[in-house]
């Protein structure tokens, strides 16, 4: 749903995206620090063609955090 349509003010909704915990420059654009739009992203999970650039930045992405997608090992001692 919309956050517009749920009554959010417009500094919420209107507001570009950033991840400030993962960039060093404060206030960079997610879609500038990824180097890929929100919508080229949502066509290459589509299935949709898009450029060479940018589906080789998102599957580089991909691949340097796929630690981030692997269980965690734990270990007990009983």
């Amino acid at each position: 749903m919309c956050a517009r349509y749920l009554g959010a003010s417009k500094e919420l909704y209107l507001k570009v995206p950033t991840a400030d915990l993962e960039e060093l420059n404060e206030q960079v654009p997610d879609e500038v620090a990824l180097g890929v739009t929100y919508d080229e992203i949502d066509d290459f999970l589509e299935g949709k063609v898009i450029s060479e650039g940018s589906e080789a930045k998102i599957l580089n992405r991909y691949k340097k955090t796929m630690f981030k997608r692997r269980p965690h090992l734990s270990f007990c001692c009983n």
